[in-house]
Parts: structure tokens; sequence; C-alpha cells
């Protein structure tokens, strides 16, 4: 259990941790959780991914042909869990090819077949 004291002391430092105020700095704080956006509820694309997903977003429509609100929600969580899935698998392997690579020195003295195993490219 607080002390009045401590209670006291944490009403005080209240007043000067209110977070962001400004449109910029609310818009920026929504987003310090966000690692890599593979599980968030919003599809975060760097510019240069917009114009396939947006390709890979048509192909799937047109092959889905959802009808209705709930046939158009279900496919775009097809098509951007599918999307997510596909950065998730590129994502790993560029991890495990970097280490290898950073790593070579390590695996010098294992047999190809053993690296690839541990390595897992």
């Amino acid at each position: 259990m607080a002390t009045d004291e401590q209670i006291k002391a944490n009403q005080q430092n209240s007043r000067f941790s209110t977070g962001p105020r400004s449109d910029a700095g609310l818009k920026s704080s929504s987003k310090n959780a966000n690692k890599h956006g593979f599980t968030g509820h919003t599809l975060l694309l760097p510019p240069e991914e917009e114009e396939p997903f947006r390709e890979f977003k048509e192909k799937h429509m047109a092959e889905l042909q959802p009808v209705g609100v709930n046939g158009e929600a279900c496919a775009y969580q097809i098509i951007d869990n599918r999307w997510r899935l596909n950065q998730i698998t590129a994502t790993e392997a560029a991890i495990y090819e970097l280490g290898r690579t950073d790593h070579a020195e390590k695996f010098a003295a294992h047999p190809p077949e053993k690296v690839t195993a541990m390595c897992r490219p």
C-alpha cells in the first residue's frame, strides 16, 4: 500500500508527464509499440512495398471474388495475413543469411550440410 507521501509525490509528478499533445506527437506516439509490423491491426508498408502490395491485393481480390461486406472482410484478412507470412518468411531467411555471412569463420570447419542444418537458409 502506498503511503500518503508517495501518493502526493505521484500526483505532483503526474502533472509533468502528460504525453504528447500535438497532432504530430500523437500520431508518432501511436506507433511506439510497433517493432516489425507483422502482428498489428494495421498493415505497415514501406514506400517501396506499396506497389507490389497493391498488385498482390488486386490479384487475390480477382481470384477470391468476395461477395458482400463479410466476404470482403474475409478476403482482406486473407490478403493481409498472406502478405505478412510472406514478409516473415523473407525476413527470417535474411536473418539466417546475415548470421551465416557475418559469422562464416565460425562455420569453416563444418561440412556444408551441417552448416545448412545449423543456419536453415
